[in-house]
């Protein structure tokens, strides 16, 4: 059955089309995992160090923890 050039042409549009939609499912779930993949972790230890009591640990037992002081000394802190 020879294809008619309106059928070909409503083929078009309906491929065009279907290539769009999975766009806006990659952009807003897929695109963005390697990033906070890659800089998860790095941003923990940056919050860890420039807020330290948010560092602290929930579970109440004593923490040893390393803290620059503004001298740039180190020292090290029991903290409860």
């Amino acid at each position: 059955m020879p294809s008619t050039p309106k059928r070909r042409l409503r083929g078009a549009e309906q491929a065009a089309k279907i290539a769009l939609k999975p766009f806006f499912p990659l952009m807003l779930f897929i695109f963005p995992t390697p990033p906070a993949v890659l800089i998860g972790p790095s941003a923990i230890q940056v919050v860890g160090q420039r807020f330290p009591t948010m560092a602290a640990r929930s579970d109440g037992r004593a923490n040893e923890r390393t803290v620059l002081t503004g001298e740039s000394h180190v020292c090290v802190e029991l903290v409860s």
